[in-house]
């Protein structure tokens, strides 16, 4: 029986991938505009819910610890996503970038209850995540979320962000 050879580009790393990337647009330099596009619709698929339950995921496991360590553990592994955000800002990708911001404010009000992970014993942490999360986002050009989002999706922290 004769097997289909498998794709090495199905096969590649991250960086592999980039090199190859590198090289076909070097040797044919009009894909870079198409290129350039195709970077542009990825960056700007993003779903807020998605990015609430990565959220949700990344902080869970950070139950341990005093509420100052917490504090530590749940702002470094918040710190991809509003690098995401930032990126996709830079680009003057607004939209996609707000979708990770509700996204990360929706992870930190679906946590907000929890008593076994990273909220536990501490009833205010969730809120004072989000709205360093705002403030953070807001140093960095972000607007802050609208009402409308605050009221549907964080009832309790309606008019409390500055949306």
């Amino acid at each position: 029986m004769h097997r289909a050879r498998k794709s090495a580009l199905d096969r590649l790393k991250a960086s592999e991938a980039r090199a190859v990337l590198t090289r076909l647009l070097s040797l044919y330099p009009d894909l870079i505009s198409a290129a350039e596009r195709a970077a542009e619709e990825l960056l700007a698929e993003v779903d807020h819910l998605s990015v609430a339950d990565r959220v949700v995921r990344a902080l869970k496991p950070l139950g341990g610890g005093d509420e100052a360590t917490r504090w530590r553990a749940i702002e470094a592994a918040l710190s991809p996503f509003m690098e995401d955000a930032q990126r996709r800002r830079d680009l003057s990708l607004r939209e996609p970038a707000e979708e990770i911001e509700q996204g990360i404010l929706l992870g930190l009000y679906r946590l907000k209850d929890d008593r076994e992970g990273p909220m536990r014993g501490a009833p205010t942490l969730a809120r004072e995540l989000a709205e360093w999360v705002v403030e953070r986002g807001q140093e960095r050009g972000a607007t802050p979320p609208s009402e409308g989002f605050l009221k549907g999706r964080t009832p309790e922290w309606a008019g409390l962000l500055g949306g």
